[in-house]
């Protein structure tokens, strides 16, 4: 039998054909294929800032906790120090270093104190600070200048301390196991004594300490001196309403149970209006 005969074609047929663009050369440049590497460029600059954004972050908060670490163990070997343990300078005549750090706690103690003196145990203060400080501003990097301001703030604290400990402390020249102001100390106070006298070498350190610890921590102050007193104000209007509230309730109750609440400023003032109504009514 003859094969049959094939469907028709459906009334309506349509062809889709969808075409990629084509591809940019020297000669031609096509605008489709233009647009594509734009958002492929575009798309792979995103994931890229998005990664070495989240390897920052991540750095970062290493650091900072490397940093709060590092401080926490300095207190420790400065706190532990102790004059028999072996230094930079002598073998020492303990056997067992007692210094909670080792070795290295006992020689870093010992030069920091020997330099520094008692202002060492600010060099543990400023690794906190800064770890502190790159934990508020992880989003928002400081800038480099305000980076070297609180760097010289930190060094201004540091070596008018130490100028301060060596002018004012009374264990100078007692023999200590070192000196208050360390060597540093000892050269600042001469240069400055001999020079500007006790009180003007005093007034000066005084004057690099409050410059050093506004630079170092952003402090304003007068900021500081407005809040002072702004807060005194508040203390002591609230301890007046206290004592004027005080004062108003404490006079004696009257004997009427209705009158119990009654304050005392409004039971005089009524006693008074009884007793004028029945003096009153005894002179009728």
């Amino acid at each position: 039998p003859p094969p049959p005969p094939a469907p028709p074609p459906p009334p309506h047929s349509f062809f889709l054909m969808i075409r990629l663009p084509p591809r940019s050369t020297p000669i031609y440049s096509s605008a489709a294929s233009d647009v594509y590497k734009r958002q492929d460029a575009i798309t792979t600059a995103r994931t890229e800032a998005s990664s070495s954004a989240a390897m920052a972050a991540y750095i970062r908060s290493l650091a900072i906790c490397r940093l709060i670490a590092l401080a926490a163990f300095l207190l420790v070997c400065l706190k532990s120090y102790s004059v028999d343990d072996p230094d930079w300078l002598s073998t020492g005549d303990a056997k067992v270093v007692s210094n909670l750090g080792g070795r290295f706690g006992a020689v870093f103690s010992d030069i920091f104190l020997y330099v520094l003196g008692y202002p060492a145990y600010l060099i543990p203060v400023i690794f906190g600070v800064i770890g502190v400080r790159l934990l508020k501003y992880r989003r928002t990097p400081l800038a480099a200048f305000a980076k070297v301001v609180h760097g010289m703030g930190m060094g201004l604290t540091l070596i008018s301390t130490c100028g301060l400990a060596r002018l004012y402390s009374e264990l100078a020249d007692r023999g200590a196991q070192f000196d208050p102001g360390g060597h540093v100390g000892i050269f600042v106070e001469g240069w400055l004594s001999g020079g500007f006298g006790r009180f003007g070498a005093g007034v000066i350190l005084l004057l690099m300490l409050i410059a050093g610890i506004s630079w170092a921590f952003d402090l304003s102050w007068f900021s500081i001196a407005k809040a002072t007193g702004q807060r005194g104000r508040r203390v002591t209007q609230w301890i007046w309403r206290r004592s004027a509230s005080c004062l108003l309730y404490t006079s004696p109750r009257p004997r009427d149970a209705t009158l119990s609440r009654v304050p005392a400023w409004a039971w005089k003032k009524r006693g008074g209006g009884g007793g004028g109504g029945g003096g009153g009514g005894g002179g009728g």
